[in-house]
């Protein structure tokens, strides 16, 4: 990716590298908290790739802004469906009921 993109970054090739390693450490980390969350740091990493693609270079994916939308909000869904998992398992919260109708 930096390499795709570093040429078009000009002045903030050093600022994007940062910022791309910390989207790879959170991809990393997030799959300690378990296989949702995995998956979902993967996906918000291929999100801000397709961003970055779209910035700094002059590819063009069709509907590229559904694409980065779509992969950002179930990226995030993903690790946020893991956290709350986690905490209700950590906090011994009982099942879900079933309301009556």
């Amino acid at each position: 990716m930096v390499f795709a993109c570093g040429p078009g970054a000009g002045a903030l090739l050093i600022p994007v590298v940062i910022y791309g390693l910390a989207l790879v450490l959170m991809a990393m980390l997030s799959t300690g908290l378990g296989e949702l969350a995995g998956v979902g740091g993967a996906i918000f990493l291929i999100s801000d790739g397709l961003i970055a693609l779209r910035s700094f270079t002059t590819m063009e994916l069709p509907g590229a802004s559904f694409w980065i939308m779509l992969s950002y909000v179930v990226g995030q869904g993903l690790i946020a469906m893991e956290v709350i998992q986690r905490t209700g398992r950590e906090h011994g919260a009982p099942a879900p009921r079933r309301s009556r109708p």
